[in-house]
């Protein structure tokens, strides 16, 4: 009976062991995962851009792209296409956004109004990988902006951030009528290192990586519907749910 009770014990600790082992390889595997395996690789640009809302330069050419985003709860790809390119040099990170719709509207006009209840793009950017504090750009198809810096989740919200972003938008089709059919709209912006804020390294270095995620809300129809890079649980700010970019050459 004592050899019984001796073998139970010695099996109990055996499995707590390989509980413990198993929880020390998954959070390294994720960790590992930051930052061995990123989801996307962004090329340094090729040549010159002109931030006017027009993809003509090689540049764009070259950019890293996330290919057609999903909806936003990665089970099927969005009803109206949009692709991000994105690039960067010592001073900026690019990003152009070809986004298709059927009816393009905003109706906001000032800085930092709440554009996420209309149609927009949006990105979202942990420069430090801490999956804390972080940073939220916004463009409207008026070519209005949204910029928020967040200490934590949802958290510590300053609308004061603005840095100077250069932004063009292009709409194919007629802003703000709603009876005709509209083909889409194109996004450009550059978003200057030396203005970010948080406690990233900046500019960033070859092989540095940030976590990042886009979106893009589309109104069109009755519902409208939500895409992104990578999947989220149903919140936009969810930090445990970006991907991963690597800045190269």
């Amino acid at each position: 009976m004592l050899h019984l009770f001796s073998c139970l014990a010695e099996s109990r600790q055996i499995a707590l062991i390989t509980c413990l082992i198993l929880f020390i390889f998954s959070a390294c595997t994720e960790k590992s995962s930051d930052q061995d395996m990123p989801d996307l690789i962004v090329p340094r640009r090729t040549s010159s851009i002109k931030i006017d809302g027009t993809l003509d330069e090689p540049a764009w050419k070259d950019a890293a792209r996330t290919g057609y985003l999903m909806r936003s709860d990665g089970k099927e790809p969005a009803r109206q296409h949009t692709e991000v390119k994105l690039t960067w040099d010592e001073e900026k990170l690019y990003l152009a956004f070809e986004c298709e719709d059927e009816d393009i509207f905003s109706s906001y006009t000032r800085r930092d109004e709440p554009l996420y209840m209309q149609e927009v793009v949006e990105v979202f950017l942990d420069p430090d990988c801490d999956r804390g504090d972080y940073l939220e750009f916004e463009v409207s198809p008026a070519g209005i902006m949204f910029d928020a810096s967040f200490t934590a989740r949802r958290k510590g919200m300053k609308l004061s951030f603005n840095p100077s972003v250069q932004v063009a938008v292009k709409v194919d089709g007629t802003l703000n009528v709603r009876d005709d059919l509209d083909q889409g709209w194109t996004v450009e912006l550059a978003i200057p290192f030396s203005q970010l804020t948080g406690r990233g390294s900046f500019p960033p270095q070859k092989g540095d990586q940030w976590r990042f995620n886009i979106f893009r809300i589309d109104k069109t129809g009755q519902s409208g519907e939500a895409s992104s890079f990578r999947p989220t649980r149903g919140d936009f700010h969810d930090l445990n749910a970006f991907g991963t970019l690597r800045f190269s050459d």
